[in-house]
């Protein structure tokens, strides 16, 4: 599929020399987060595995609804935590990768049969959250953040507010995608460093996003018309408006 490119957009090929994973990877550094945001069947989770995958070494990804098979389709095992003196973390194999300076990338988040399970579920990546910190250098990617945040669901919306103030501090990333960005937290509208945007007509989200971006309503709005006929494109910039904007469509094969 031909990306479209202009004098304020870039187009990238996905992978491969000069592809868009190469050029992100030289520009995310440990302790910026990254907000992703797109309607339902936008490949949101597509999106953010293949960065992580190729990106961070040492990630976990948040299961909040006991049962995500698009996570799922990452290919990191699942675990479900083991408590020691600071709450919450990895198996000893895990732990030994980490050790050894190995990748490991999980899922926090047992396949829920009852809601019973559920909430142990959430219980136990409220403590994530808080070792994440402690341990450093960690990326946790948070999906469906309105479920996670919601006082009547996940309610780490407390833990996850710290997170986004003093997780650079620690060089802890945080990964957060939402169907729409309007619906957000505050600090997950004000505190990422990058920006991804799938096509939306919700004018309400394409403000909210430019506004925390620094850039003008016009310009965002602008640079969704990009999308509007390449399905699975999304649209990435960080909140200098001198950097580029990227146009790039992730290849499922080579995640």
């Amino acid at each position: 599929m031909a990306l479209l490119q202009t004098d304020e957009i870039l187009g990238l090929p996905w992978s491969g020399p000069g592809g868009f994973l190469e050029w992100f990877k030289a520009r995310w550094e440990q302790g910026e987060h990254m907000n992703v945001a797109g309607p339902t069947g936008a490949g949101k989770t597509t999106f953010c595995t293949g960065v992580l995958n190729h990106c961070r070494q040492w990630v976990v990804g948040v299961d909040a609804k006991g049962g995500d098979d698009t996570l799922a389709e990452a290919g990191w095992p699942r675990i479900s935590g083991s408590k020691d003196r600071m709450g919450f973390w990895l198996p000893a194999e895990h732990r030994r990768r980490v050790r050894d300076g190995d990748p490991v990338r999980v899922i926090v988040g047992q396949r829920a049969k009852n809601f019973g399970m559920l909430r142990r579920n959430w219980a136990r990546q409220a403590a994530l959250l808080e070792t994440v910190f402690v341990e450093g250098r960690w990326t946790l990617y948070l999906p469906d953040l309105q479920l996670l945040t919601d006082p009547q669901m996940g309610g780490i919306k407390a833990d996850a507010n710290m997170l986004w103030i003093a997780a650079r501090s620690k060089k802890v990333s945080l990964v957060t995608d939402m169907q729409e960005f309007s619906w957000t937290p505050r600090l997950a509208r004000s505190m990422p460093r990058w920006f991804v945007a799938g096509y939306t007509r919700d004018l309400d989200s394409v403000k909210a996003m430019a506004t925390s971006a620094g850039r003008s309503n016009v310009e965002v709005r602008g640079m969704m018309q990009a999308l509007k006929q390449r399905q699975f494109s999304w649209l990435v910039f960080s909140n200098n408006p001198r950097d580029p904007v990227v146009v790039t469509v992730p290849d499922p094969a080579r995640k």
